[in-house]
């Protein structure tokens, strides 16, 4: 018997979750005994989803122009036709166009993931947005994105299931970090606090929120560490550097780059701050410092508030508050229960958002979408 095989369709395989949370699902479906296939425009993240045992073919998924959108149809129509994947399931917009008409021509099962909640400030964009919408089924990163598909698409709630997004227990075990790597790295002694944000650098990740912050904590002794990718040249990574100079606290702001392996930072980390300024669809940062026994204080709206228990594993605090965040900042650092919060939010997190749970979830949705394709077969089989 042909073993099942599920064709995931990506722009790329760079950094960030959708990529994380493909290579997780390519993992689980390898391991649970079918093969995966994940297609894409490559990336550095292709070495690791080979190693695990899926396989890769390169294809200009991230082209979103009409020609290029049809083209990769053709071509997912050729790879379909060769490798016969059981389901193919798109997660990002411009490869979902290209494979729902590769599966309409074919007729394969199409499934989507709607991991953000795009742009709809005009008909074009909800147009566009609107392929995400047209497989068997829809799989929502967190109940807040599945509201949304609900009241800006009118879609009906019960073709929408939410598997919320997990962490990797190996790579994020509080037992196993190193903080004094991260503290010796950049020159911090153990009593000093740590403040770490991480984020892609761009304004609506709220960066200049938490400065504005920390300025106004004039008499604490701390250091901010600031991970995330940066254009050299960008112009909002200046504003911040002028920023902190401005404020007076260069010397207690690090800019860390870009950097893969995160554990460390969270385990030297005193709390994490997530500062967005717009809606998280789920927020995988709350969750991975929760799971490394660190704290959060993030912002309370999107996935948020599904993530962090205000006053118990974190802080829910407004956006774009920096007083607010300045507050919250000094009374977590001071508190004496500061340990209890830590581990309630480990406790917390390992109970409610692994990747396990989050690939059982879709694993699930593969199987129903399996067994009712299988149904559908027999009965046309018996009509005909």
């Amino acid at each position: 018997m042909q073993k099942i095989k599920i064709l995931q369709v990506i722009p790329a395989l760079e950094q960030g979750g959708v990529e994380t949370g493909t290579l997780e699902t390519a993992s689980y479906i390898v391991k649970h005994g079918w093969q995966s296939i994940v297609a894409s425009n490559g990336g550095k993240l292709v070495e690791r989803l080979e190693k695990e045992g899926s396989k890769h073919l390169k294809l200009s998924l991230h082209k979103r122009n009409p020609i290029a959108i049809f083209y990769n149809a053709f071509k997912l129509i050729k790879i379909i036709k060769s490798e016969q994947p059981s389901i193919v399931h798109a997660r990002s917009r411009a490869p979902a166009w290209s494979a729902y008409f590769a599966c309409k021509f074919t007729k394969t099962p199409f499934l989507t993931s709607f991991h953000g909640t795009h742009g709809i400030q005009n008909k074009f964009k909800i147009f566009y947005n609107s392929i995400m919408l047209k497989g068997v089924h829809v799989i929502a990163n967190s109940n807040f994105i599945k509201q949304h598909i609900i009241e800006n698409y009118h879609e009906p709630a019960e073709r929408i299931t939410v598997v919320q997004r997990g962490f990797d227990l190996k790579r994020f075990n509080p037992k196993k970090a190193s903080a004094e790597r991260i503290r010796k790295h950049y020159n911090i002694d153990k009593k000093t606090p740590v403040i770490l944000m991480i984020g892609r650098f761009t304004r609506w990740k709220g960066q200049h929120i938490l400065l504005q912050a920390l300025s106004q904590l004039k008499t604490r002794k701390y250091v901010v560490l600031l991970v995330g990718s940066s254009n050299k040249k960008s112009q909002y990574t200046n504003e911040l550097k002028h920023l902190a100079k401005n404020k007076n606290i260069t010397g207690r702001v690090i800019f860390c780059g870009s950097q893969t392996e995160l554990a460390d930072y969270y385990k030297a980390a005193t709390i994490t701050i997530s500062a967005s300024l717009r809606p998280e669809a789920f927020g995988r940062i709350a969750v991975e410092s929760q799971a490394m026994a660190t704290p959060i204080i993030a912002t309370n709206h999107g996935g948020s508030l599904e993530t962090v228990k205000h006053g118990e594993t974190g802080w829910l605090i407004p956006p774009s508050d920096s007083k607010a965040m300045a507050l919250t900042i000094d009374n977590a650092i001071n508190n004496p229960k500061l340990e209890k919060i830590a581990k309630n939010a480990y406790n917390w997190a390992t109970a409610h958002f692994t990747i396990d749970k989050m690939c059982a979830g879709e694993f699930k949705i593969y199987k129903e979408i399996l067994n009712e394709t299988l149904h559908d077969s027999n009965r046309h089989s018996a009509i005909f």
